[in-house]
């Protein structure tokens, strides 16, 4: 077993001796691989280098080229600048000579204007004042012819209302007599009518009436009562009106109750007789 052991190891480093061996020569391979690209680089480099300065060379004879053209070119651009230059001066110059003229003669003539103007603005104002005196002396003239036409209607006006106010007298005396002549008539026709009688001992009658001022208390009592009208004059009872209440529980102006006692004995609503 020990020499088997043994001869495992011989073999072991022996494997171990050809890998080292491999490798070395593997590396020497692989260092004149390297020295090689190095050697090839360097020689591109070196070319690439030379490839460079030659184009540079080329690149600053261009250049050189173009900076004189471009020289040559700006030159001849200022020298036509020049000329240019001293052509507008002299055009300047003939211009403002000419301009010289004709601001004077411009100038002359805003003066002859000027004068022409001012004579016409003084003859404007002379029409205008003109023009003003007579348009005073027409509002002068429409002012009085106003006050005139005023005072002729008022005074027109005063006779119309006198002439209204007599006729409105007249009307009314005539309707009052007509209204009494309707109403003695009217008594007349109730009295023949009706057959009223004079009261005996009316004052002691009035006495023993129910009368009081009327307010809204009365309507109070009875909620179905809206409103109470007067059957003799048909006006409603407003309140504090004085009033009268009959044993048949009426209500009535007491004015007008009084004045329908005198010539009846009953009351006016439903006839109810006063004893």
């Amino acid at each position: 077993m020990e020499n088997s052991f043994e001869e495992e190891m011989e073999r072991f480093k022996k494997e171990r001796e050809e890998q080292e061996k491999n490798y070395q020569e593997e590396m020497k391979k692989i260092e004149m691989q390297n020295e090689e690209a190095i050697k090839r680089i360097k020689k591109e480099r070196e070319e690439e280098e030379l490839r460079h300065e030659e184009e540079m060379k080329k690149i600053k004879i261009e250049s050189d080229e173009n900076l004189r053209k471009i020289e040559n070119k700006r030159k001849e651009q200022e020298s036509k600048q020049e000329e240019e230059l001293q052509r507008i001066r002299n055009s300047f110059r003939i211009n403002k000579e000419l301009g010289n003229e004709i601001y004077k003669e411009k100038q002359q003539e805003f003066k002859d204007k000027k004068e022409k103007n001012e004579e016409e603005l003084r003859r404007k104002r002379l029409e205008y004042q003109e023009e003003k005196l007579k348009y005073e002396e027409d509002m002068i003239r429409i002012q009085i012819q106003h006050e005139e036409n005023l005072r002729r209607i008022q005074i027109q006006h005063e006779e119309d209302m006198r002439r209204i106010q007599m006729q409105h007298e007249e009307d009314m005396i005539r309707i009052q007599m007509q209204h009494e002549e309707d109403l003695r008539r009217f008594r007349l026709m109730i009295s023949q009518n009706f057959n009223f009688n004079t009261l005996p001992n009316k004052e002691e009658i009035f006495k023993k009436l129910n009368k009081f001022i009327f307010n809204d208390d009365i309507n109070g009592k009875d909620r179905k009562i809206d409103k109470i009208n007067c059957c003799i004059c048909l006006n409603e009872i407003k309140k504090n009106e004085v009033v009268v209440k009959l044993p048949c529980n009426h209500i009535h102006h007491w004015n007008c109750c009084k004045n329908w006692l005198k010539y009846k004995n009953n009351c006016p609503m439903c006839r109810f007789e006063i004893k």
